[in-house]
């Protein structure tokens, strides 16, 4: 579950001051608010499936390791796990469910 997965906020804030970006920059490019990127780091907020995926290319890691089921930042393809796999459709089902 998008709840019981480990630390999210803690490596979306890790990788992005690592790639020397402020909140700011880090929205500009993906095209939402520095307001949604706090609220992502802080836990108060989860970006939905597009903005997720947005996130893992702009900051060249992958979904599997922003979403706490790898250690390993990238991959060159981006290919997503079989877990990985499941926890976007448990993600776009929930979005589904809120609507």
């Amino acid at each position: 579950r998008w709840e019981d997965r480990m630390n999210f906020n803690e490596r979306l804030k890790e990788i992005r001051l690592k790639r020397e970006l402020t909140q700011e920059e880090l929205a500009q490019k993906i095209n939402i608010s520095s307001s949604s990127i706090s609220l992502y780091e802080r836990g108060d907020r989860e970006p939905n499936l597009t903005t997720l995926i947005n996130i893992s290319k702009t900051l060249n890691v992958s979904t599997d390791y922003l979403l706490g089921l790898t250690d390993i930042e990238s991959s060159s393809s981006h290919q997503i796990s079989k877990d990985g796999i499941r926890e976007l459709i448990e993600i776009f089902l929930k979005e589904i469910n809120e609507k």
